[in-house]
Parts: structure tokens; sequence; C-alpha cells
């Protein structure tokens, strides 16, 4: 980044993992969070718009979004690994611990869809990413395809729990979590554990 991070006026969405990359992005970067000029937006159109018209110089997207951008001419600041410096899953699957005992059929109905979608992207990602094309208006299905060898599916996190533990300095320092003494008693990977066995 070669601008000054506290002249810029940013963009995210609230309590999205995008928007923890963008706190630690502007920390590692030499600015200060709690002094950053900041906007949030309710939809991707909405921050694209922003960008656009420039009402904002920079913001936390996700593929293929970034790509669509950069074929407009914008330039991709950081993305993760340059700031964790490791893998690092984009969206995690949460749910309250009691829901988990109470349900756990829910739960694993839940991740038993999302090993299948991904089993299906893995065996054919054009067929399923013609599926969502309506969720994304205006992208390519070429773009899309870029989006994905970018941004792979991954629901096998159990790897990445040190990355995930990482991320609660972040939200601790943004308010949004209290951590707790242990913060790996948080994370309970067992039911994904027995659908992979």
């Amino acid at each position: 980044m070669t601008a000054d991070p506290a002249t810029l006026r940013y963009g995210t969405f609230f309590e999205d993992p995008m928007e923890v990359l963008l706190h630690d992005a502007i920390n590692h970067y030499g600015g200060v969070w709690q002094n950053s000029n900041i906007h949030y937006f309710d939809t991707l159109n909405q921050a694209i718009d922003a960008m656009q018209t420039r009402e904002i110089d920079a913001c936390t997207f996700i593929e293929p979004v970034i790509i669509q951008l950069e074929m407009l001419g914008f330039k991709k600041m950081c993305d993760g690994a340059d700031i964790w410096q490791a893998a690092y899953p984009d969206t995690v699957l949460v749910t309250r611990q009691s829901f988990m005992h109470q349900h756990p059929d829910t739960v694993d109905a839940v991740i038993r869809a999302l090993l299948q979608a991904e089993k299906t992207i893995k065996a054919d990602p054009t067929g399923a990413l013609s599926s969502v094309t309506q969720f994304y208006p205006g992208v390519s299905l070429p773009v899309m395809m870029q989006g994905l060898s970018r941004q792979p599916s991954q629901i096998d996190i159990r790897s990445l729990a040190d990355t995930i533990i990482g991320r609660f300095d972040a939200l601790s320092a943004m308010g949004r979590l209290d951590p707790p003494d242990d913060p790996y008693s948080v994370l309970d990977f067992s039911r994904l554990s027995t659908l992979l066995s």
C-alpha cells in the first residue's frame, strides 16, 4: 500500500470476515482502525457503486467481484495472504454450542450439503457456477471461473484452527468479541470430523 492509510476512505461489511481483513490491513500498513474513515455497506452492489463513483478509495471484496473490478482498472491493494501470511478460511459455519448439541442432525445436514456442494464444484466447476450466475448479475461465467480458481471452495478447515483463533485479537479490538480464556474451546470440528471419517 503506497497511500497513507489515515487519508483513505474505506468500505466494508459489518460483522463480516472482510471487516476483520480491513481491520488487520489498516493496522498492518500503519493506520489506526479507530481513527479510520469506514463506510459500511449492506450489499456488494452498493460497495461496487461507491468504488465506481469514488465515494470510497478502497473496499473489501470477494471473488469474482475482485476480478470484475480489476477488469475496470481497479488495483488490488492486498489480500488475506499478504496480511496473515498463511492459508485462511474465507467464511466459517458458526452455531451456538447448545444448538449443536440439541440439533446435531440439522448441523450434520448443513455440513453434508456444504461437502456435497464442494464435491460438485470440483467435479463440474462450469456446471456448478452456471447454476449460481443469477446471484452475480453482470458477471460472466469466465470471470466466475477465474474467481473460483483464486478462491476455491474449502469445507475442511480443521487445519486452519490457528488462523481462525488468530483473528480473535482483531475481533476483540473491534469490540465484536470478548475472547474466552481458552480460545480453542469455541472451535468444535467434531461433527465435521465425524462426517469426513
